[in-house]
């Protein structure tokens, strides 16, 4: 009955999120991407982010430097920006949040954007 129950679940989790898609026309991930190619375009200044993250209500790191997290592979020649976009709470085992990760120049220029989900659960 357990089996059932848990197949039954992932069913309805499977369901809803296609259903989303089917809403929407793209994941939530694509989504994303298109808004920030669209309004972030590369050598969009660090603050231009920060204030767009603030905007979207998005908390954030505000500006990392690499060069203090080269031992651990980063690269020196970069700083960061990341940010957490928290999937909607539902009663699931694991929640997909969106992590965005905007990489900068030492001119604190933007060169590259990461949207990637992550499961995040008990």
């Amino acid at each position: 009955m357990l089996a059932l129950a848990t197949v039954l679940a992932g069913t309805t989790a499977i369901t809803a999120a296609c259903q989303q898609q089917a809403e929407t026309g793209m994941v939530p991930e694509a989504k994303i991407k298109a808004e920030i190619a669209a309004q972030l375009p590369k050598h969009t200044p660090a603050s231009a982010v920060e204030a767009w993250l603030a905007t979207k209500g998005f908390a954030h790191s505000g500006l990392i430097d690499n060069a203090s997290l080269a031992h651990m592979g980063f690269d020196p020649e970069t700083y960061e920006i990341k940010a957490l976009i928290h999937g909607p709470s539902k009663p699931a085992l694991v929640r997909t949040d969106i992590q965005l990760i905007f990489i900068f120049d030492r001119e604190h220029r933007l060169i590259e954007t990461r949207v990637t989900p992550v499961h995040t659960g008990p």
